[in-house]
C-alpha cells in the first residue's frame, strides 16, 4: 500500500435477480465480481535520511537534540476511524554514525496536544528494527493524530552528548505500520426479488380452481468461486415476504449438486395477508453441503387450502438478502 492510501478492507458484489414473471431465462444466480478478504493492511508512513548537517556543528561539540514535525493524514480514513483495533509500528534504522540515537515520536492532534508517544532506538553503525504495538485505549487516542513531532537525541556518546563527525555518516529511517481491523470479513448481497400474481401461479380464469404448486430450477454458480469454497464459514439469509393472497404458502428451496442430489433444503412458510420476516443461519456441516450446490429448485405450495385465492390484484412480494462471513 502506498503512503496514506485510502484503505479498502473488503469489496464484494453479488447480484441475484428474479424477474417478476418467474421464468428460468430471466433468473441469474451467477454473478460474483470481487472478494478481498484482507483484514490487515500494511503500509509505509514516514521515510527520511539524516546527515551531520541536520545536527549542527560537526566538530564533536555538545549536542542536545533536533526536532521536526510532519503531517499525518492516515487516521482521517473512515475505515481506520471505525474499525481499527490494533496498530503495529515497524521502525527501521540504518545508522552509520558512531553514536546511538534515541527517537521520540509524539503524535499530535489538531490542537497540538500529544495523544500518543512512541520511543525507538538506533544503534551505532548498525541496522536496527523495532516494533511497537498500539492497542486498547491507545488506539482511540492515536486515531486523533494529525501530525507527528520527531525528536532525535544522541546517547551513550564519548565525550558525552556529542555528535560523531564521521564524513558522510547518516541515519536512514523508515516507519511502516500494520493496521488490524475489528470485523471478520463479511459481505452482504441482494439474493432474490420476486413479485408473483395470479397468472404466475395458475391458468387463472376467475374461479377458485384447484392448485397444487409451481416450481422451476435455476443454475447456482456462486459456489464455483475459489474464495467462497476455501474461506466461507457462515451464511445468513434474511427473508421478507408480503403476501396479499387469502392463502398460506410454503416456499421450498432445494439446493442440488451436479448429480441432482439435494445438498440443503430451506423451507419458508408465508402466512396469508401478512408480512413475514425469517432469518436462517447456515454453518458447520450444512454449509459444507451447501457449497456443493450447482442449482436451486424452487417450489411454491398452497397450504391449508386446495384452491388458489382469486382476490383481484393479489400478489406475493418476496425479497431476500444474504450475509457471507469468511
Amino acid at each position: 500500500m502506498s503512503s496514506l492510501k485510502k484503505l479498502t478492507v473488503l469489496s464484494l458484489l453479488l447480484l441475484f435477480v428474479f424477474s417478476a414473471c418467474v421464468q428460468n431465462n430471466n433468473v441469474d444466480f451467477t454473478q460474483v465480481d470481487q472478494i478481498n478478504l484482507n483484514q490487515q493492511i500494511k503500509g509505509s508512513m514516514i521515510s527520511f535520511t539524516t546527515t551531520i548537517a541536520d545536527f549542527g556543528d560537526a566538530n564533536n561539540l555538545p549536542f542536545l537534540d533536533f526536532n521536526f514535525n510532519t503531517p499525518l493524514d492516515a487516521f482521517s480514513n473512515a475505515t481506520i476511524q471505525n474499525e481499527l483495533v490494533k496498530l503495529t509500528f515497524h521502525f527501521n534504522f540504518e545508522n552509520t554514525f558512531n553514536r546511538d540515537f534515541a527517537f521520540t515520536f509524539n503524535f499530535l492532534d489538531a490542537n497540538g496536544a500529544v495523544v500518543y508517544t512512541a520511543l525507538a532506538m538506533a544503534s551505532k553503525k548498525d541496522i536496527t528494527t523495532q516494533d511497537v504495538i498500539v492497542e486498547g485505549l491507545s488506539v482511540e487516542q492515536i486515531k486523533r493524530a494529525t501530525q507527528v513531532a520527531i525528536n532525535v537525541t544522541v546517547i551513550n556518546s564519548v565525550p558525552a552528548n556529542t555528535i560523531d563527525n564521521t564524513v558522510g555518516a547518516y541515519v536512514r529511517f523508515k516507519l511502516g505500520a500494520t493496521f488490524d481491523f475489528s470485523n471478520s470479513p463479511q459481505a452482504t448481497a441482494s439474493l432474490i426479488d420476486i413479485t408473483s400474481s395470479l397468472p404466475d401461479l395458475t391458468n387463472f380464469d376467475g374461479s377458485n380452481l384447484p392448485f397444487t404448486h409451481f416450481d422451476f430450477v435455476t443454475p447456482l454458480d456462486i459456489f464455483n468461486n475459489t474464495t467462497i469454497q476455501n474461506n466461507l464459514v457462515k451464511s445468513e439469509f434474511h427473508f421478507e415476504i408480503e403476501n396479499t393472497f387469502n392463502r398460506d404458502f410454503e416456499l421450498i428451496f432445494q439446493f442440488l449438486d451436479g448429480n441432482n442430489q439435494v445438498t440443503y433444503t430451506l423451507p419458508i412458510v408465508i402466512n396469508k395477508v401478512s408480512k413475514t420476516i425469517s432469518d436462517v443461519t447456515i454453518e458447520g456441516a450444512d454449509l459444507v453441503n451447501l457449497k456443493k450446490s450447482k442449482k436451486v429448485n424452487i417450489t411454491a405450495d398452497v397450504i391449508n387450502a386446495t384452491t388458489i385465492d382469486n382476490t383481484p390484484g393479489a400478489f406475493i412480494n418476496f425479497k431476500s438478502s444474504a450475509s457471507f462471513s469468511f
